[in-house]
């Protein structure tokens, strides 16, 4: 007996968002090169989300820093893996403000 489900099975839709909150992103991801390849739809279907190009991690300092990125529920920082060592207290700084 085969208890695989269907391809065609159905599964309830999330509710669609208010106008007023479709236009501020929930989630912030900062990108360098590499993330080019992430497909934010998959990861956060039902949430508005924004790439920002974000070369190296002074480059996040300053959005960070400039709270140029509003007030998301996340901000995923995948940039600057190279140089984030050296600046993982600033990092933590700035998101605590």
């Amino acid at each position: 007996m085969n208890t695989t489900p269907s391809p065609q099975t159905n599964t309830t839709p999330h509710p669609s968002r208010p106008a007023q909150q479709r236009g501020k992103p929930d989630i912030v991801i900062l990108i360098d090169s590499n993330g080019k390849f992430i497909d934010e739809n998959k990861l956060f279907p039902t949430h508005t989300v924004a790439k920002i190009w974000c070369p190296n991690t002074q480059h996040a300092m300053d959005l960070l820093s400039e709270q140029q990125l509003g007030s998301p529920s996340h901000i995923i920082i995948h940039t600057g893996s190279n140089d984030l060592r050296s600046q993982q207290e600033r990092v933590s700084e700035s998101l605590r403000e």
